[in-house]
C-alpha cells in the first residue's frame, strides 16, 4: 500500500506535519490526494468484493456435514468484523459493501442450518451407518454450534440495528 501511495507522490504525514507545510507544498499534496483517492477507493472496493464473493460462493455452494464448522467459522469471523467493515465502508459510495456483508452473513447462517438439517435427515434415514459414540459426540458439537450460531445471529442483528439507529441519529443531527 505504501508503495502504491509513493507511486502517486503521496507521503506518510502526521497531522502535525500537514499543518506545518507551506501553502505551495500543501496545495500540491491536495492535488495529488484528489487524483489518488478515486482509484484507491475503487481498488479497496474491488478487493472487498472479491473477498466477499469467495465467502458468498461457499454460502450458496453444495451443503455437506463436513463443511459445517468451516461455515460457522466464516460466519463468526465475518460477524466479528461487521463493526469494523461498517466503519471502513461508511460512505454512501461504499454502502453496498455493508449490505453485501450482512447478506452473506445471513446466507452463511442459512447454510449452517441447512447442513444441520441434512445431517439430521441422514441420521434418521440410516441410523445403522452412525455409531452411537460418533452420533453422541456429533450431537454435542451440533447443539453447541446451534447455540453459537443463534448467539452470533442475534449479535449481528443487534449490531446492525444499533449502527442503523446511530446513522439515522447522526444524519438527523447533521441536517438539522
Amino acid at each position: 500500500m505504501t508503495d502504491a501511495f509513493s507511486h502517486f507522490g503521496i507521503k506518510r504525514l502526521s497531522i502535525c506535519d500537514v499543518q506545518r507545510l507551506e501553502w505551495d507544498t500543501l496545495e500540491s499534496n491536495i492535488r495529488r490526494w484528489i487524483y489518488t483517492i478515486s482509484p484507491f477507493v475503487e481498488s479497496v472496493k474491488s478487493a472487498a468484493i472479491q473477498l466477499l464473493s469467495f465467502i458468498k460462493a461457499i454460502s450458496i455452494g453444495h451443503r455437506s456435514s463436513e463443511k459445517l464448522f468451516k461455515v460457522l467459522g466464516l460466519h463468526g469471523a465475518l460477524t466479528d468484523l461487521l463493526h469494523d467493515i461498517a466503519i471502513i465502508f461508511q460512505s454512501k459510495a461504499l454502502e453496498s459493501i455493508n449490505t453485501h456483508v450482512v447478506e452473506i452473513i445471513d446466507r452463511l447462517a442459512k447454510a449452517a442450518r441447512e447442513i444441520l438439517s441434512e445431517f439430521e435427515s441422514a441420521i434418521l434415514r440410516e441410523p445403522s451407518k452412525f455409531l452411537f459414540v460418533e452420533v453422541l459426540f456429533t450431537c454435542l458439537q451440533v447443539v453447541t454450534s446451534i447455540k453459537l450460531l443463534c448467539y452470533q445471529t442475534y449479535k449481528l442483528h443487534h449490531t446492525v440495528r444499533t449502527h442503523q439507529l446511530y446513522s439515522i441519529h447522526w444524519v438527523t443531527c447533521v441536517h438539522t
